[in-house]
């Protein structure tokens, strides 16, 4: 902006060095603090998130630690599109009680086995004493059962034991393993793929910025620091309102995951290209 304020960008265009050239620095340290970025997003972010929400459930809410050896209302996804709920889950004894198991086949429930019991027994999962419930086309038929064995779930006790974390608490490969394995079970994902995509696009959110401020500073038009202060202001507000808007259309079906979280780093990106190639003119 001093430059531009002092006429020598223009001096400097004119002897035939572009503005890319001149502004080399500040995108190769906007560059490097793109992959500083995308460092703490996958390896730091997660652990202290998982952090804060540990400390916010045990330390403030005074409720029990998620990885306690019984836990109540216990569900989850299965890799083989299997729900899996139980009243209550015994992490030790390897143990369900009160335990109800669906599979869905795209998006329509095809089977329903509730059971009193279920144990995990040479490497596979067997239930005890309850109904196993068949529908197909509108007819639904029951079968009562006093053993069931399902190997279609592959998890093991151990497996299941581990804390399903909340979205912003994962890394990047956690979150895309967590989003598979829910679409294979029937889940809708858009939630989830939508955070997906916004955490591969937030870091470059850093260069488009740079950017787009190298486009803006050094117009040959003369703006004081108040108002360019202003308009950084008005830019970052602009920024904030489309991916918030873009994530909520995503999540809520309207437009495609991918969309949702590359609109506005696109819409951004060729704003920045535009203001760049008017001053080179």
């Amino acid at each position: 902006g001093v430059l531009a304020r002092n006429n020598e960008v223009v001096a400097l265009l004119s002897s035939g060095v572009s503005m890319l050239r001149i502004a080399r620095p500040i995108l190769l340290v906007s560059l490097l603090v793109v992959g500083i970025s995308a460092v703490l997003s996958e390896y730091v972010v997660p652990i202290t998130n998982e952090r804060m929400y540990y400390v916010k459930r045990v330390d403030i809410e005074n409720r029990p630690p998620l990885d306690e050896p019984v836990r109540h209302a216990f569900s989850y996804h299965s890799r083989g599109g299997y729900v899996i709920f139980a009243q209550r889950f015994n992490t030790r004894k390897k143990e369900f009680l009160g335990v109800t198991i669906s599979f869905t086949d795209q998006g329509r429930l095809t089977m329903r086995l509730d059971a009193e019991r279920g144990e995990y027994v040479d490497g596979s999962w067997v239930f005890h004493k309850g109904f196993e419930r068949t529908f197909d086309e509108g007819t639904e038929i029951a079968r009562e059962f006093r053993t069931f064995n399902v190997p279609e779930i592959q998890e093991t006790p151990k497996e299941l034991a581990r804390i399903e974390l909340e979205p912003d608490a994962m890394n990047f490969r956690q979150l895309r393993d967590y989003t598979n394995r829910l679409k294979a079970s029937g889940v809708t994902v858009n939630d989830y793929a939508v955070d997906l995509h916004a955490k591969l696009s937030y870091p470059f959110t850093i260069f488009i910025m740079a950017l787009l401020a190298v486009g803006l500073s050094a117009s040959k038009k003369k703006v004081s620091i108040a108002s360019s202060f202003a308009q950084t202001l008005f830019i970052a507000f602009g920024y904030l309102v489309i991916v918030g808007l873009t994530e909520a259309f995503g999540k809520n079906e309207v437009i495609a995951p991918a969309v949702a979280g590359w609109s506005a780093p696109v819409f951004f990106a060729l704003a920045s290209t535009w203001f760049l190639a008017r001053v080179n003119r």
